[in-house]
């Protein structure tokens, strides 16, 4: 397991040690200062045998991409993805490509994006089906993206899927679990949530 980043309880410091760990009880720090700038709410993935890291906040919303192999040295593939900085936005690696979904930089993106090298990215959609939002849960299941709750305008729990990034079905408006977000979601033994 690995973890990178974050904000301290002050919400003044920011972070950019990487941590990793066998069993969740013994913790090696892989470096105390990656070569992104510290930052928090970024979203991160593993793809193509490399660990992510992408746009975040720090200071400002960022938009640059970085990579690892071992969580000490990182590459940056892009200082600017061509998806606009935010922070609170959902990555997650879907049909052989890296997806950027969503998030916030003083206002609220639907919009969906893809890359299969983190370097060069393109747009799936401008505009999902579901309302502009930003920290919301995500996951892959049952061969689709989905998208859950999150803040817009107003707190949601809306829920929704797509195959392709592209076009965007909504699962239910009222999945029976209240409005929230900043939450988490996986798909674990057969069942997504």
């Amino acid at each position: 397991m690995w973890f990178f980043g974050g904000l301290n309880p002050t919400y003044v410091g920011r972070w950019n040690d990487v941590w990793a760990s066998p069993d969740g009880i013994n913790w090696v720090q892989a470096t105390p200062s990656a070569a992104w700038v510290a930052r928090f709410y970024h979203s991160s993935a593993v793809y193509d045998g490399r660990m992510w890291v992408m746009g975040g906040s720090s200071g400002g919303t960022k938009n640059d991409v970085w990579y690892s192999t071992d969580g000490t040295n990182w590459t940056l593939a892009t200082a600017a993805a061509a998806w606009a900085a935010r922070s609170e936005q959902m990555t997650e690696v879907h049909d052989g490509k890296m997806w950027v979904m969503g998030g916030y930089n003083g206002g609220r993106f639907s919009d969906v994006w893809y890359s299969t090298n983190g370097a060069d990215w393109n747009q799936a959609t401008a505009a999902a089906g579901w309302s502009p939002r930003w920290g919301f849960a995500s996951a892959v299941y049952d061969g689709r993206l989905w998208i859950m709750g999150g803040e817009s305008t107003i707190y949601e729990n809306d829920v929704w899927y797509s195959s392709n990034g592209v076009n965007w079905t909504r699962a239910t408006a009222s999945p029976g679990w209240s409005v929230r977000h900043r939450h988490k979601a996986t798909a674990y033994a057969g069942e997504c949530g």
